[in-house]
């Protein structure tokens, strides 16, 4: 991966899997439990179940969109199927 594209993306990958092994280990090294719904919940003034369908709504586009950012480069795609300036 040369472009800075592919870095930020694999960056954002790593960084969320180290994040993510902190906040299990969290209650082990005597730090509270981190649940990102409940603070997401709690700085945004929302239930917690609103506020998981918007953090797992927000997880699934993103995936979705990095997928279809790398299928477009394995498979060839008829141009007019992702029509905006994000993958190129």
């Amino acid at each position: 991966m040369t472009n800075k594209l592919g870095r930020s993306i694999l960056a954002g990958f790593v960084a969320t899997a180290v994040m993510t092994v902190l906040m299990l280990m969290a209650p082990m090294m005597a730090m509270p439990e981190m649940n990102p719904a409940d603070m997401m919940s709690g700085s945004l003034g929302v239930s917690p179940l609103l506020a998981k369908g918007l953090l797992y709504g927000f997880i699934v586009f993103a995936f979705t969109r990095g997928m279809m950012f790398l299928m477009s480069r394995i498979m060839p795609m008829p141009s007019n199927v992702m029509k905006d300036d994000w993958h190129q």
